[in-house]
């Protein structure tokens, strides 16, 4: 299991606030027994039990339920065969939706590639785990979906065409529209 947003599970350290409260409160709420209230807490102790069930079922659903908003915040990812996972086997289809356009072909300070040829090698380790899955590319070029076989197929000099930097502007907005209507049309 993998965490898009792990940060977020220090907001499990959050779920100890109504157990800091709770014990805080034992210490300020201290009983002096006195003789003339002997009688009342007797008869208020057979009550008292219902009560302090009641008032740890509180506390176990409240810590419950800050620990799970943290759990939720921090976004969890499983895949596959996970014992988490909400779905079995792979994924039918896996698209990428790939932008050509001039912008893609700039190199940060600390890396030698290009952002563009980063978007495919993360595509590459990110389809690695479905090899049973179809490859869906649309670009941002040629806004048409096209099939490929194998992820490593990205790489190869022969499918430049597809792949390969343009001088053309990118439509994101509209390609993405297209990615839509090609998920629509597959069902």
């Amino acid at each position: 299991m993998t965490f898009l947003q792990p940060l977020a599970l220090f907001g499990l350290l959050l779920a100890l606030a109504p157990i800091i409260i709770h014990l805080l409160n034992l210490l300020r709420h201290r009983t002096q027994a006195w003789a003339a209230t002997r009688f009342l807490l007797q008869a208020r102790k057979s009550s008292s039990r219902v009560s302090k069930l009641k008032r740890w079922l509180t506390l176990l659903f409240r810590v419950l339920a800050l620990g799970a908003l943290a759990f939720m915040l921090s976004r969890p990812m499983t895949g596959g065969d996970s014992l988490f996972s909400l779905s079995k086997g792979s994924p039918e289809a896996l698209i990428l939706v790939l932008d050509r356009s001039a912008s893609m072909e700039t190199r940060t300070e600390t890396d030698p590639r290009t952002k563009r040829e980063i978007a495919l090698e993360a595509f590459q380790s990110f389809a690695k785990p479905w090899p049973e899955s179809r490859l869906v590319v649309i670009d941002s070029a040629l806004r048409e979906p096209f099939f490929i076989d194998d992820a490593a197929s990205v790489k190869d000099p022969s499918l430049s065409r597809y792949f390969g930097p343009t001088d053309t502007a990118a439509d994101l907005p509209g390609t993405l529209i297209k990615a839509i209507e090609w998920l629509n049309d597959t069902g």
